[in-house]
């Protein structure tokens, strides 16, 4: 991030909430400190991070608690704990690897003969 952000560009998280299922004790613990989700912890995180988030949901409650970010900030070492949880590797599609890329514009070009 320190990289991107000294090249001024502005990072942007799309399911940025997709896989978290169960927490891991370092969020457990914000979630417990700041009485706050998973998810608003995590989307919080982002936030100081300047990371641009759009967290996708078609429910109202969802859509209500990811608004509910604004009231609590997380302090130096949550900040670093959270970080620590980052597996390296996007859960989605890693567009680093060519291999992944071209993938998707196989799939485009002929969606019947070819799946995701």
């Amino acid at each position: 991030m320190n990289g991107i952000k000294k090249a001024r560009i502005i990072f942007c998280a799309v399911l940025l909430l997709a896989g978290i299922s169960g927490c891991s004790s370092s969020t457990e613990d914000n979630i417990q400190k700041h009485g706050k989700t998973p998810a608003q912890v995590i989307l919080r995180w982002n936030i100081q991070n300047g990371v641009v988030i759009i967290p996708k949901s078609v429910h109202k409650e969802r859509m209500e608690e990811n608004l509910a970010i604004w009231d609590f900030e997380l302090d130096a070492e949550d900040m670093a704990r959270i970080a620590t949880l980052d597996k390296g590797c996007p859960s989605m599609l890693d567009t680093l690897k060519p291999s992944e890329i071209k993938r998707v514009y196989d799939y485009l070009r002929n969606p019947v003969l070819t799946s995701l």
